[in-house]
């Protein structure tokens, strides 16, 4: 008796769950302090990179960049991505691309529009750039930050912020073309 091998189902889900901290990562695995996003289901790459943002783990302080995390990895698609972990770099990637992509979610529905990132409007599209770029290990501060003015050439260069702050990215953001 043969087996039927399993149909490829990536890409026919409506969303993606993932699981990241609902308060302060300082609190760990306490019972209460993790939430499950569901966010549009896209194809990523690793990092993870999405159509709209892309986590680039360079530790600027040591030089050390972290291999991106692949969400579409079929371990990580059954189980719902990385498990909570305060060590786990991966967990770091994970919820930083949920977090970001549920926050432009929240963004767009409250706008009715696309959102369009400012320093997207070049002739020539570059995939790498033309994404919210975040940057989970870049630095260790106090708070996310976003600097509009400067542009963010490199991983490595000092303009580039840690955590962003997508409140204020999505706020300068124009309306989308498309």
């Amino acid at each position: 008796m043969a087996i039927a091998a399993r149909p490829d189902v990536r890409g026919t889900h409506h969303d993606r769950a993932l699981t990241v901290y609902a308060f302060d990562p300082s609190v760990g695995r306490r019972f209460g302090n993790h939430l499950v996003l569901r966010i549009p289901y896209e194809p990523l790459r690793s990092g993870p990179v999405g159509r709209r943002v892309a986590v680039v783990d360079v530790d600027r302080t040591t030089g050390r960049q972290y291999p991106g995390v692949d969400l579409d990895s079929a371990p990580l698609l059954l189980s719902g991505g990385v498990a909570p972990a305060e060590l786990d770099v991966r967990f770091h990637q994970q919820m930083s691309y949920a977090v970001a992509s549920y926050t432009i979610e929240l963004f767009q529905n409250a706008l009715g529009r696309t959102v369009r990132w400012p320093w997207a409007r070049r002739a020539v599209s570059d995939d790498e750039h033309d994404k919210l770029r975040v940057f989970p290990h870049s630095q260790e501060t106090e708070n996310a930050w976003f600097m509009a003015t400067v542009p963010c050439t490199s991983a490595t260069s000092p303009h580039c912020p840690g955590p962003t702050s997508l409140a204020n990215a999505c706020t300068h953001a124009s309306p989308s073309t498309s």
